[in-house]
């Protein structure tokens, strides 16, 4: 939902109608320091190279490996240990005993 309160599955039409615009619009400045662009000026989107992102489905960690890592969790921990484990590529999450 856009800040006109549009839905749209376009990310960047949501990023910018998110953009902070401070003190011109009447809104109260979030940050200290302004960097980069600021309102009304665009900011900076994406490229297509930085969209691309790491997937679960390529992890390098096996979903075997990662349920060996959770052993000795509860059912529900263990899921959210999984998780954790896949997502980070590091069974020492496991170890972190959070669940």
């Amino acid at each position: 939902i856009t800040r006109e309160g549009k839905a749209t599955k376009d990310t960047n039409e949501f990023g910018i109608s998110w953009q902070v615009r401070g003190d011109d619009s009447g809104e109260k400045n979030l940050f200290h320091e302004a960097k980069g662009p600021q309102y009304p000026e665009m900011c900076e989107l994406p490229t297509a190279a930085s969209k691309t992102s790491r997937r679960l489905l390529e992890s390098s960690i096996s979903y075997a490996e990662a349920a060996k890592a959770c052993d000795g969790f509860e059912e529900e921990a263990k899921d959210a240990c999984i998780f954790d484990v896949l997502s980070t590529e590091n069974t020492e999450m496991a170890d972190a005993a959070a669940f």
